[in-house]
């Protein structure tokens, strides 16, 4: 077996390597302004630009022009609505006259469509702010094999509705399946013209179109998509931090993940902080462990336990850092094949 060693040179010009470059949008790829005006999402902005301006005059008359479903899709309700006013300055008429709108919408029934898109996003979110929030590497891989269930098969139903129907209306759920397919990334190719039009028609934001126009333009730079793009394995490994191997049963599923898919294209530790500053004084007590004390790290460790049960010579392998908001830092190992 050759001893792969992740030495400080290595590390050094791995690790925070980052795409520093602007993303320039060419002209035909660029959703203007002036096009959007006459949609609800216009409508809100322009209700706030003229709030803070202290205009409750032209406030008003774009606020009653806001589709209801926008804060219907943010859980308001008529017993919260005047709550949602205090939020903007509008005068009393256009208060009543909006209720008297908002009310009428709220109280029809939902479309079975505008239901299923709800329940797909509030199982995207559950799960998701769930793993945000695991503790222990047992939970955070039960919860990985759960969102990734999850995933497939919402991106599978929104895939096949979109085709046959075409992109949903704001009635019948926009809002919520546009996150669905934010989280599609293999997907973008065919997604990013629907979603151009679905911004000039007035269902989607623009800042979904701009954030997936943002991801084309950095991936193939991207290690994220080099995951995204190809099957991988993700598997939590949070004792690494302390530079403690992972419990027996997580070693256990690395080494029968990479039996398995034994021809592995790269090998990803991702450390998740809200803090650079974090993976930064982690990536330094490696280096001290590595150059001043002359020790195997346990990163190297488990490199060596991967390549033991790999079929071929050494991988690629990479250091990164991910940014998430929230306190809790993560190492997560992403094996891709």
């Amino acid at each position: 077996m050759t001893i792969h060693k992740i030495t400080y040179a290595t590390c050094i010009a791995l690790l925070f390597m980052y795409q520093s470059k602007s993303q320039v949008f060419d002209d035909s790829e660029i959703i203007p302004y002036s096009s959007l005006i006459n949609t609800s999402f216009s409508y809100e902005h322009l209700a706030d630009s003229f709030s803070l301006k202290n205009d409750s005059i032209m406030a008003s008359d774009y606020f009653i022009k806001i589709n209801p479903y926008l804060f219907i899709c943010q859980k308001e309700t008529p017993n919260t609505l005047d709550s949602l006013y205090t939020q903007y300055l509008l005068t009393n008429a256009a208060q009543k006259k909006y209720r008297t709108i908002f009310e009428s919408t709220f109280y029809k029934k939902q479309s079975v469509i505008f239901k299923k898109f709800e329940k797909m996003y509030v199982e995207d979110q559950e799960i998701r702010k769930a793993l945000h929030y695991c503790n222990d590497d047992f939970t955070c891989n039960k919860l990985t094999a759960a969102r990734r269930i999850i995933d497939l098969n919402n991106f599978e139903f929104l895939y096949e509705y979109v085709n046959k129907n075409g992109w949903p209306s704001i009635e019948n759920g926009s809002l919520f399946a546009r996150v669905i397919a934010i989280h599609d990334h293999s997907r973008f190719d065919q997604y990013i013209p629907i979603i151009k039009k679905a911004v000039l028609d007035g269902v989607v934001p623009l800042s979904t179109y701009t954030m997936m126009m943002t991801y084309k333009k950095m991936e193939n730079t991207s290690w994220q998509h080099a995951i995204d793009m190809n099957k991988s394995i993700e598997i939590y490994i949070n004792t690494t931090i302390d530079n403690k191997m992972p419990d027996s049963i997580t070693l256990k599923k690395i080494e029968c993940s990479v039996r398995e898919h034994c021809d592995i294209k790269y090998i990803f530790f991702v450390f998740e902080s809200n803090n650079k500053k974090d993976s930064e004084i982690w990536f330094e007590s490696m280096t001290k462990i590595l150059v001043d004390e002359g020790k195997e790290t346990v990163i190297e460790k488990l490199y060596n336990t991967i390549e033991d049960n790999m079929c071929g010579g050494s991988k690629n392998t990479f250091i990164r850092h991910r940014m998430v908001t929230g306190v809790k830092k993560k190492m997560i190992l992403y094996l891709v094949y």
